[in-house]
């Protein structure tokens, strides 16, 4: 299995709290609440997890790779008593974990998700997204007009547009690893093995 060395931002000292995003997210959508969480004692490891953000694509996006590449962030980084918080595809990571490392988590918070199986409903996201030819389309302002033609979902649009980067001086990119997060979609929407953890 493949191990992704995984980017993070980290706020504050204290108490490890490690938290991941959600499908197309990245580290940047929790820096808000991450900083809030330092003045409670914490110190907060926003991380982007693979084919996310600021981390390396990769072809493999299952849940067992996701928590061996958090379980290789927590050693490589010494972490004890950690604490694990995930959203939605972050969520099904760090309760896919805690049934295979419990003696690594003190805790986990799971926000807005469960580890049953959910519709896929990204389909019409990802194939407005890969409408966008990046050599012809180069301006922030021209992407999101494209995207804005076939989504009706500002809210949505500008989540997207987070993720938009300059690749080089005259082309921007995702980053997020659109291909494969698409051949990886029914896996990321099902249901997670049967387990316990009793933390």
């Amino acid at each position: 299995m493949e191990i992704t060395e995984l980017f993070s931002k980290i706020y504050g000292e204290g108490r490890p709290l490690i938290i991941l995003h959600g499908l197309f997210g990245m580290s940047d959508n929790w820096a808000t609440h991450a900083k809030i969480f330092t003045h409670h004692g914490w110190q907060v490891h926003a991380v982007d997890q693979r084919n996310h953000g600021r981390s390396p694509h990769t072809t493999g996006h299952s849940y067992d790779e996701m928590s061996s590449d958090l379980e290789h962030y927590i050693k490589r980084h010494n972490l004890n008593n950690v604490v694990l918080m995930g959203h939605s595809m972050g969520g099904k990571t760090v309760m896919n974990f805690v049934v295979r490392l419990p003696s690594l988590v003190d805790a986990m918070i799971i926000v807005d998700i469960a580890p049953k199986a959910y519709p896929i409903h990204h389909q019409e996201y990802i194939n407005a997204m890969k409408s966008i030819d990046f050599t012809k389309d180069n301006s922030r302002k021209a992407i999101e007009a494209k995207l804005s033609k076939q989504l009706n979902n500002p809210g949505i649009i500008q989540f997207f547009m987070k993720s938009l980067y300059w690749k080089s001086r005259e082309e921007l990119a995702w980053r997020f690893n659109l291909s494969a997060l698409e051949i990886n979609l029914d896996e990321i929407g099902a249901a997670l093995d049967y387990g316990y953890y009793n933390g």
